[in-house]
């Protein structure tokens, strides 16, 4: 049962007269897929639906894929380049080259490069940054002296 507040006062303010389905939607969904209930995930959905049943049922989906997709599209993928992160100091930027072709994809973060990456562990180092933490530079995938 959906039961966080803020929650459903974001439903409310997001669907209006849809409000009643919206919950509905969600609480079959999340009942029938027991990773889905937790308030990040929920919020994310909700952030994504925009208001739209259909969105919902999408973002719901996509959710049941992978709930780490719809992590990072809710809380990294709206960010503009060189705008800062809501509550914390960060940006990023997009650049052309970092010499790293082989090592590649790959993201520097001030002075530290973090090669090999996929999408999970991307989001583990932002995750860690964003905790004020610091990953461990490097492949990610285990290569050394590249």
């Amino acid at each position: 049962m959906i039961e966080k507040t803020d929650i459903i006062q974001r439903i409310k303010f997001d669907f209006g007269q849809n409000t009643d389905e919206a919950i509905r939607v969600l609480q079959e969904k999340i009942d029938k897929v027991e990773y889905l209930n937790h308030d990040r995930i929920i919020r994310c959905i909700i952030y994504l639906s925009k208001g739209s049943i259909e969105e919902l049922n999408h973002m719901i989906n996509q959710a049941k894929q992978d709930p780490r997709d719809v992590m990072l599209w809710a809380e990294y993928e709206g960010l503009n380049e060189n705008e800062l992160l809501k509550d914390k100091n960060c940006s990023w930027m997009e650049v052309e080259c970092l010499g790293a072709c082989v090592t590649a994809p790959m993201m520097q973060i001030n002075d530290e490069y973090y090669e090999d990456l996929n999408k999970a562990k991307t989001l583990e180092i932002l995750d860690k940054v964003l905790k004020d933490e610091k990953p461990k530079p490097g492949s990610y995938r285990g290569r050394v002296n590249n």
